[in-house]
Formats: structure tokens, C-alpha cells, sequence
């Protein structure tokens, strides 16, 4: 959306929240979200392999504090 295309904007939108769609995904970078996607994709391989749930909460918290950037 902040480069104008709108186009592979639409594509990748599928699945996601009305409320980013329209206006959340200003409020993040770049990186931020890209970091955030990676802590999630390797929590996921941890709770597939026994790991903590524990994990999710602390995504919460981290995320919410800012952690990511």
C-alpha cells in the first residue's frame, strides 16, 4: 500500500482482518511485522515439537510492548 500497488495489495490482504486492511497496517513497519512473523513461525515449530504454550503469551506481550522494531 506505500509504495501505491495496489494491485499485490489486494492479493496479499486474503485472511487478514478488516481493521488492518484498512487502517492498522499503517501503524507498523516493515521490519516490525517481518520480526513478529518470524517469532510466530518458530513458536509454531516449537508447540508442534512439545515446547511451552507459554510462548504465545510472551508473543502477546512483546508485541504489544514494541519489541519488535
Amino acid at each position: 500500500m506505500k509504495q501505491k500497488k495496489y494491485t499485490e495489495a489486494k492479493k496479499a490482504q486474503y485472511k487478514l482482518p478488516f481493521s488492518f486492511i484498512n487502517r492498522d497496517w499503517s501503524k507498523y513497519t516493515l521490519v516490525e511485522l517481518r520480526n513478529a512473523h518470524h517469532f510466530l513461525s518458530t513458536l509454531d515449530f516449537q508447540l508442534k515439537n512439545g515446547f511451552s504454550e507459554i510462548g504465545l503469551e510472551h508473543f502477546y506481550t512483546q508485541f504489544f510492548d514494541g519489541k519488535f522494531k
